[in-house]
């Protein structure tokens, strides 16, 4: 079996993107809605800034919700699967946050995905 990487980036199946969009999330019992801002995103996750990660554990589903001009808000769930409070970024160039990964993206959510994604500036 060969070690896994120490880099994150080299165990991602999909390529982020930075982009910086709004993001609503709520638990999945629709409570406690909080908006975000997004740093990067792919078509397997997003990396949400956080002010304040109490209230996250890893492993919490969450629902997330892009408003899209010119269509319904699309709304995928997630599932927490890191977090970088404010005392791990403390002294270094790192944004506290939560990473979250999309599970169960159906056809219609992938394409839409696709599309943000697309419109992202290079």
């Amino acid at each position: 079996m060969e070690p896994q990487s120490e880099d994150p980036a080299q165990r991602r199946q999909h390529p982020r993107i930075p982009l910086r969009i709004r993001f609503s999330t709520s638990n999945v019992d629709g409570s406690a809605q909080t908006d975000f801002t997004s740093t990067n995103i792919s078509l397997g996750g997003v990396f949400l800034e956080t002010p304040d990660e109490k209230g996250f554990e890893m492993g919490t589903p969450i629902l997330l919700q892009i408003n899209q001009e010119g269509e319904g808000p699309l709304r995928v769930l997630g599932e927490v699967v890191y977090i970088l409070g404010r005392d791990v970024t403390a002294e270094s160039s790192l944004t506290p946050g939560l990473g979250i990964k999309f599970v169960h993206l159906t056809d219609d959510q992938r394409s839409r995905l696709m599309g943000l994604l697309a419109t992202a500036p290079t």
